[in-house]
Protein backbone atom coordinates (compact mmCIF):
# COMPACT_ATOMS: atom_id res chain seq x y z
CA UNK A 1 0.00 0.00 0.00
CA UNK A 2 1.52 3.38 -0.97
CA UNK A 3 2.49 5.78 1.77
CA UNK A 4 0.12 8.72 2.12
CA UNK A 5 1.92 12.02 2.64
CA UNK A 6 0.06 14.16 5.15
CA UNK A 7 2.49 17.09 5.14
CA UNK A 8 1.28 20.10 3.17
CA UNK A 9 4.12 21.32 0.92
CA UNK A 10 2.04 24.07 -0.68
CA UNK A 11 3.12 23.38 -4.26
CA UNK A 12 1.69 25.56 -7.01
CA UNK A 13 -1.42 24.33 -8.82
CA UNK A 14 -2.34 26.21 -12.01
CA UNK A 15 -5.22 25.65 -14.39
CA UNK A 16 -6.11 27.77 -17.39
CA UNK A 17 -6.62 28.18 -21.10
CA UNK A 18 -5.47 31.34 -22.83
CA UNK A 19 -7.98 32.37 -25.48
CA UNK A 20 -6.81 34.20 -28.59
CA UNK A 21 -10.18 35.92 -28.70
CA UNK A 22 -12.29 36.85 -25.71
CA UNK A 23 -11.83 36.10 -22.03
CA UNK A 24 -9.01 33.99 -20.60
CA UNK A 25 -9.06 32.72 -17.03
CA UNK A 26 -6.35 31.23 -14.86
CA UNK A 27 -6.87 29.59 -11.47
CA UNK A 28 -3.98 29.54 -9.03
CA UNK A 29 -3.79 27.67 -5.76
CA UNK A 30 -1.58 25.51 -3.61
CA UNK A 31 -1.73 21.81 -2.92
CA UNK A 32 -3.50 20.50 0.14
CA UNK A 33 -3.05 17.13 1.81
CA UNK A 34 -5.30 14.18 1.13
CA UNK A 35 -6.82 14.57 4.60
CA UNK A 36 -7.29 18.32 4.39
CA UNK A 37 -10.80 19.68 4.88
CA UNK A 38 -9.96 22.41 2.34
CA UNK A 39 -10.57 21.65 -1.32
CA UNK A 40 -8.46 24.59 -2.48
CA UNK A 41 -5.93 27.00 -1.04
CA UNK A 42 -6.25 29.94 -3.45
CA UNK A 43 -3.43 32.33 -4.30
CA UNK A 44 -4.51 35.97 -4.38
CA UNK A 45 -1.18 37.81 -4.36
CA UNK A 46 0.17 36.79 -7.77
CA UNK A 47 1.18 38.98 -10.69
CA UNK A 48 0.41 37.19 -13.94
CA UNK A 49 1.69 38.22 -17.38
CA UNK A 50 1.50 36.70 -20.84
CA UNK A 51 4.45 37.53 -23.11
CA UNK A 52 4.58 37.20 -26.90
CA UNK A 53 7.67 35.80 -28.61
CA UNK A 54 7.71 38.67 -31.11
CA UNK A 55 5.92 41.48 -29.32
CA UNK A 56 3.35 42.33 -26.69
CA UNK A 57 2.69 41.72 -23.02
CA UNK A 58 -0.70 41.22 -21.41
CA UNK A 59 -1.53 41.25 -17.69
CA UNK A 60 -4.14 39.17 -15.90
CA UNK A 61 -6.14 40.79 -13.08
CA UNK A 62 -7.45 39.11 -9.94
CA UNK A 63 -11.16 38.54 -10.55
CA UNK A 64 -12.17 36.48 -7.54
CA UNK A 65 -10.58 34.16 -5.00
CA UNK A 66 -7.66 32.49 -6.80
CA UNK A 67 -8.98 33.36 -10.27
CA UNK A 68 -7.22 35.74 -12.65
CA UNK A 69 -8.71 36.99 -15.91
CA UNK A 70 -7.74 38.85 -19.06
CA UNK A 71 -9.88 39.88 -22.03
CA UNK A 72 -8.77 40.86 -25.51
CA UNK A 73 -7.51 39.64 -28.87
CA UNK A 74 -4.05 38.11 -29.28
CA UNK A 75 -2.07 37.69 -32.53
CA UNK A 76 -2.09 34.08 -33.72
CA UNK A 77 1.28 34.24 -35.53
CA UNK A 78 3.58 34.07 -32.51
CA UNK A 79 4.27 31.88 -29.49
CA UNK A 80 3.47 32.83 -25.91
CA UNK A 81 4.87 32.34 -22.44
CA UNK A 82 2.99 32.72 -19.15
CA UNK A 83 4.86 34.29 -16.23
CA UNK A 84 3.63 34.10 -12.63
CA UNK A 85 5.21 36.10 -9.81
CA UNK A 86 4.09 35.25 -6.26
CA UNK A 87 5.45 37.56 -3.60
CA UNK A 88 9.05 38.70 -4.00
CA UNK A 89 10.94 35.43 -4.37
CA UNK A 90 8.67 32.95 -6.15
CA UNK A 91 8.43 33.05 -9.94
CA UNK A 92 7.18 30.51 -12.46
CA UNK A 93 7.32 30.50 -16.26
CA UNK A 94 5.63 28.24 -18.78
CA UNK A 95 7.19 26.61 -21.80
CA UNK A 96 6.70 28.61 -24.97
CA UNK A 97 3.26 27.75 -26.32
CA UNK A 98 2.13 27.72 -29.94
CA UNK A 99 -1.54 28.71 -30.43
CA UNK A 100 -3.88 26.09 -31.87
CA UNK A 101 -7.12 26.78 -33.74
CA UNK A 102 -10.23 24.77 -32.94
CA UNK A 103 -12.44 23.53 -35.79
CA UNK A 104 -16.15 24.25 -35.76
CA UNK A 105 -18.35 21.96 -33.69
CA UNK A 106 -20.40 20.05 -36.24
CA UNK A 107 -23.37 19.36 -34.00
CA UNK A 108 -24.86 18.54 -30.62
CA UNK A 109 -27.74 16.18 -29.94
CA UNK A 110 -29.47 14.37 -27.09
CA UNK A 111 -31.17 11.02 -26.58
CA UNK A 112 -33.87 10.08 -24.08
CA UNK A 113 -33.06 6.76 -22.44
CA UNK A 114 -34.71 4.74 -19.67
CA UNK A 115 -32.34 6.15 -17.06
CA UNK A 116 -32.33 9.78 -18.22
CA UNK A 117 -31.09 12.06 -20.98
CA UNK A 118 -27.66 11.87 -22.63
CA UNK A 119 -26.10 14.80 -24.49
CA UNK A 120 -23.46 14.30 -27.19
CA UNK A 121 -21.19 16.27 -29.52
CA UNK A 122 -19.87 15.64 -33.03
CA UNK A 123 -16.74 17.29 -34.38
CA UNK A 124 -13.83 16.86 -36.76
CA UNK A 125 -10.57 18.62 -37.46
CA UNK A 126 -6.88 18.42 -38.18
CA UNK A 127 -6.02 19.12 -34.56
CA UNK A 128 -5.63 15.70 -32.95
CA UNK A 129 -6.48 16.43 -29.32
CA UNK A 130 -9.32 18.28 -27.65
CA UNK A 131 -10.49 19.32 -24.20
CA UNK A 132 -14.19 20.12 -23.80
CA UNK A 133 -15.70 22.07 -20.93
CA UNK A 134 -19.38 22.73 -20.33
CA UNK A 135 -21.71 25.11 -18.55
CA UNK A 136 -25.33 24.23 -17.81
CA UNK A 137 -28.29 26.56 -17.36
CA UNK A 138 -31.77 25.48 -16.41
CA UNK A 139 -35.06 27.12 -15.59
CA UNK A 140 -36.94 26.09 -12.46
CA UNK A 141 -39.84 27.24 -10.33
CA UNK A 142 -40.63 27.39 -6.65
CA UNK A 143 -43.42 25.17 -5.35
CA UNK A 144 -45.85 28.05 -4.92
CA UNK A 145 -46.11 31.25 -6.95
CA UNK A 146 -46.42 34.10 -4.41
CA UNK A 147 -48.63 36.81 -5.85
CA UNK A 148 -48.77 38.90 -2.68
CA UNK A 149 -46.49 40.12 0.08
CA UNK A 150 -46.84 41.66 3.51
CA UNK A 151 -46.25 45.42 3.87
CA UNK A 152 -45.12 45.98 7.49
CA UNK A 153 -45.50 49.76 7.25
CA UNK A 154 -49.23 49.60 6.54
CA UNK A 155 -49.90 46.13 8.02
CA UNK A 156 -51.63 45.13 4.79
CA UNK A 157 -51.27 42.51 2.09
CA UNK A 158 -50.29 44.02 -1.27
CA UNK A 159 -49.54 42.70 -4.75
CA UNK A 160 -45.95 41.61 -5.29
CA UNK A 161 -44.01 43.84 -7.70
CA UNK A 162 -41.73 41.14 -9.15
CA UNK A 163 -41.95 37.45 -9.78
CA UNK A 164 -39.80 35.33 -7.46
CA UNK A 165 -41.27 32.04 -8.64
CA UNK A 166 -39.15 31.58 -11.79
CA UNK A 167 -35.35 31.25 -11.57
CA UNK A 168 -32.33 30.36 -13.68
CA UNK A 169 -29.48 28.26 -12.33
CA UNK A 170 -26.02 28.11 -13.90
CA UNK A 171 -23.38 25.47 -13.25
CA UNK A 172 -19.87 24.98 -14.59
CA UNK A 173 -19.57 21.25 -14.29
CA UNK A 174 -15.79 20.96 -13.97
CA UNK A 175 -15.88 17.59 -15.73
CA UNK A 176 -12.78 16.70 -17.72
CA UNK A 177 -13.91 15.60 -21.19
CA UNK A 178 -11.14 14.60 -23.59
CA UNK A 179 -11.07 13.34 -27.14
CA UNK A 180 -8.71 12.60 -29.99
CA UNK A 181 -9.10 12.32 -33.74
CA UNK A 182 -5.70 10.65 -34.05
CA UNK A 183 -7.28 7.24 -34.71
CA UNK A 184 -9.58 8.53 -37.47
CA UNK A 185 -8.31 9.02 -41.02
CA UNK A 186 -11.08 11.54 -41.67
CA UNK A 187 -10.45 13.41 -38.42
CA UNK A 188 -14.03 12.73 -37.33
CA UNK A 189 -15.02 12.63 -33.68
CA UNK A 190 -18.53 11.28 -33.22
CA UNK A 191 -20.73 10.95 -30.17
CA UNK A 192 -18.60 12.52 -27.43
CA UNK A 193 -20.67 12.23 -24.27
CA UNK A 194 -20.90 15.66 -22.65
CA UNK A 195 -23.55 15.13 -19.99
CA UNK A 196 -25.81 12.58 -18.35
CA UNK A 197 -28.93 13.94 -16.70
CA UNK A 198 -30.56 11.36 -14.43
CA UNK A 199 -34.22 10.49 -14.68
CA UNK A 200 -36.58 13.04 -13.10
CA UNK A 201 -33.81 15.61 -12.54
CA UNK A 202 -35.05 19.13 -11.91
CA UNK A 203 -32.73 20.34 -14.68
CA UNK A 204 -35.19 19.16 -17.32
CA UNK A 205 -38.34 20.13 -15.44
CA UNK A 206 -39.00 23.19 -17.63
CA UNK A 207 -36.18 24.20 -19.98
CA UNK A 208 -32.48 23.31 -20.06
CA UNK A 209 -29.43 24.54 -21.94
CA UNK A 210 -25.83 23.42 -22.17
CA UNK A 211 -22.94 25.33 -23.75
CA UNK A 212 -19.73 23.56 -24.68
CA UNK A 213 -16.27 24.98 -25.36
CA UNK A 214 -14.05 22.98 -27.71
CA UNK A 215 -10.39 23.65 -26.99
CA UNK A 216 -7.51 22.25 -29.06
CA UNK A 217 -4.55 21.03 -27.01
CA UNK A 218 -1.26 19.29 -27.77
CA UNK A 219 -0.35 15.70 -26.93
CA UNK A 220 1.47 16.60 -23.69
CA UNK A 221 -1.55 18.55 -22.45
CA UNK A 222 -3.83 15.65 -23.42
CA UNK A 223 -1.73 13.21 -21.41
CA UNK A 224 -1.67 15.59 -18.44
CA UNK A 225 -5.46 16.02 -18.43
CA UNK A 226 -5.96 12.29 -18.88
CA UNK A 227 -3.88 11.72 -15.73
CA UNK A 228 -5.89 14.38 -13.91
CA UNK A 229 -9.14 12.78 -15.04
CA UNK A 230 -8.10 9.37 -13.73
CA UNK A 231 -6.86 10.80 -10.44
CA UNK A 232 -9.86 13.03 -9.78
CA UNK A 233 -12.77 10.76 -10.67
CA UNK A 234 -13.20 10.12 -6.96
CA UNK A 235 -11.65 13.33 -5.64
CA UNK A 236 -13.26 16.20 -7.55
CA UNK A 237 -11.05 18.46 -9.66
CA UNK A 238 -7.46 19.58 -10.15
CA UNK A 239 -7.61 21.58 -6.92
CA UNK A 240 -8.70 18.60 -4.82
CA UNK A 241 -6.05 16.74 -2.81
CA UNK A 242 -4.04 14.76 -5.37
CA UNK A 243 -2.17 11.52 -4.59
CA UNK A 244 0.63 11.99 -7.12
CA UNK A 245 2.69 14.66 -8.84
CA UNK A 246 1.37 14.92 -12.37
CA UNK A 247 3.86 17.19 -14.10
CA UNK A 248 3.41 20.56 -15.71
CA UNK A 249 4.55 22.85 -18.51
CA UNK A 250 5.30 25.41 -15.78
CA UNK A 251 8.70 25.59 -14.13
CA UNK A 252 9.92 27.41 -11.04
CA UNK A 253 12.72 29.79 -11.95
CA UNK A 254 15.97 28.75 -10.26
CA UNK A 255 14.70 25.23 -9.49
CA UNK A 256 13.26 23.46 -12.54
CA UNK A 257 12.86 20.21 -10.59
CA UNK A 258 10.54 21.85 -8.06
CA UNK A 259 7.11 20.16 -8.34
CA UNK A 260 4.34 22.13 -10.04
CA UNK A 261 0.89 20.79 -10.95
CA UNK A 262 -1.01 22.20 -13.89
CA UNK A 263 -0.92 22.69 -17.61
CA UNK A 264 -1.52 25.90 -19.52
CA UNK A 265 -2.61 25.86 -23.17
CA UNK A 266 -3.36 28.59 -25.68
CA UNK A 267 -5.58 28.71 -28.74
CA UNK A 268 -8.86 29.75 -30.27
CA UNK A 269 -11.84 27.85 -28.89
CA UNK A 270 -15.15 27.16 -30.55
CA UNK A 271 -18.42 26.98 -28.65
CA UNK A 272 -21.94 25.81 -29.28
CA UNK A 273 -25.20 25.80 -27.31
CA UNK A 274 -28.00 23.24 -27.18
CA UNK A 275 -31.45 23.64 -25.66
CA UNK A 276 -33.63 20.79 -24.42
CA UNK A 277 -37.32 21.53 -23.95
CA UNK A 278 -39.52 19.70 -21.48
CA UNK A 279 -41.89 18.67 -24.27
CA UNK A 280 -39.00 16.96 -26.10
CA UNK A 281 -38.35 14.44 -23.32
CA UNK A 282 -41.84 13.84 -21.90
CA UNK A 283 -42.93 12.12 -19.77
CA UNK A 284 -40.67 13.74 -17.19
CA UNK A 285 -41.79 14.54 -13.66
CA UNK A 286 -39.10 16.50 -11.83
CA UNK A 287 -38.69 15.39 -8.23
CA UNK A 288 -37.40 18.05 -5.83
CA UNK A 289 -36.90 16.91 -2.26
CA UNK A 290 -36.50 20.51 -1.06
CA UNK A 291 -40.23 20.97 -1.63
CA UNK A 292 -41.45 17.83 0.14
CA UNK A 293 -42.51 19.88 3.18
CA UNK A 294 -44.33 22.58 1.21
CA UNK A 295 -47.99 23.03 2.12
CA UNK A 296 -50.41 25.92 2.22
CA UNK A 297 -51.29 26.17 5.91
CA UNK A 298 -55.09 26.29 6.26
CA UNK A 299 -55.16 28.84 9.10
CA UNK A 300 -57.01 32.04 8.24
CA UNK A 301 -54.89 34.94 9.46
CA UNK A 302 -56.52 38.23 10.41
CA UNK A 303 -54.87 41.69 10.31
CA UNK A 304 -54.01 41.61 14.02
CA UNK A 305 -51.98 38.42 13.33
CA UNK A 306 -50.12 39.63 10.25
CA UNK A 307 -47.05 41.00 12.02
CA UNK A 308 -46.61 37.90 14.20
CA UNK A 309 -46.69 35.58 11.19
CA UNK A 310 -45.71 37.50 8.06
CA UNK A 311 -43.11 39.52 9.93
CA UNK A 312 -41.01 36.36 10.28
CA UNK A 313 -38.50 35.89 7.44
CA UNK A 314 -39.37 32.22 6.97
CA UNK A 315 -43.13 32.81 6.56
CA UNK A 316 -44.74 33.97 3.31
CA UNK A 317 -48.19 35.23 2.40
CA UNK A 318 -50.26 32.44 0.87
CA UNK A 319 -53.70 32.53 -0.72
CA UNK A 320 -56.65 34.74 0.14
CA UNK A 321 -59.53 33.13 2.02
CA UNK A 322 -62.72 34.27 0.32
CA UNK A 323 -66.19 34.03 1.78
CA UNK A 324 -69.33 35.46 0.20
CA UNK A 325 -67.25 37.22 -2.40
CA UNK A 326 -64.87 39.04 -0.09
CA UNK A 327 -61.45 38.36 1.40
CA UNK A 328 -61.75 37.53 5.10
CA UNK A 329 -58.10 36.59 5.70
CA UNK A 330 -55.01 34.87 4.35
CA UNK A 331 -53.37 31.46 4.45
CA UNK A 332 -49.62 31.25 4.86
CA UNK A 333 -46.76 29.08 3.64
CA UNK A 334 -42.97 29.19 3.92
CA UNK A 335 -40.47 31.36 2.10
CA UNK A 336 -38.36 28.45 0.85
CA UNK A 337 -41.48 27.18 -0.93
CA UNK A 338 -42.10 30.48 -2.73
CA UNK A 339 -38.76 32.21 -3.35
CA UNK A 340 -36.79 30.29 -5.97
CA UNK A 341 -33.68 32.38 -5.27
CA UNK A 342 -33.18 30.58 -1.96
CA UNK A 343 -32.09 27.52 -3.93
CA UNK A 344 -29.19 29.34 -5.57
CA UNK A 345 -30.70 30.70 -8.77
CA UNK A 346 -31.41 34.19 -10.02
CA UNK A 347 -34.60 35.74 -11.36
CA UNK A 348 -32.57 37.57 -14.03
CA UNK A 349 -33.12 35.83 -17.35
CA UNK A 350 -29.87 35.13 -19.29
CA UNK A 351 -29.45 37.19 -22.45
CA UNK A 352 -29.34 34.09 -24.63
CA UNK A 353 -32.47 32.46 -23.20
CA UNK A 354 -34.93 33.81 -25.77
CA UNK A 355 -32.59 33.68 -28.75
CA UNK A 356 -33.15 29.99 -29.47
Amino acid sequence: EPEIITQDFGFLVAEGYVELEGKSTLKLGRTVTVYSEQSINPINNATVFLAGSESGSWQFALEEDGTYAMEGTLPSDQDYQLRIQIGEHEQYISDWMQPAMAPLIEGMFFTREEDGVYIYLNSRGEENYFLWTTEETWEYRSWFNPMYRYDPFTNTIVEREKNINLCYQRLETGDIILGSSAQSSSGEIFGVELMRIPLYSEKLGTRYSIEVWQRPIDKDAFEFWESIRKNTEDLGDIFSPLPAFLGSNLKKEGDEDYPVIGYISIGKSEKKRLFVEFVDIMPWSARISDYNHCVMEPDTLQPHQYADYFGRPEVEVGLPVIREGRIIGWNYTFTNCTDCRLRGGTIEKPDYWDNY
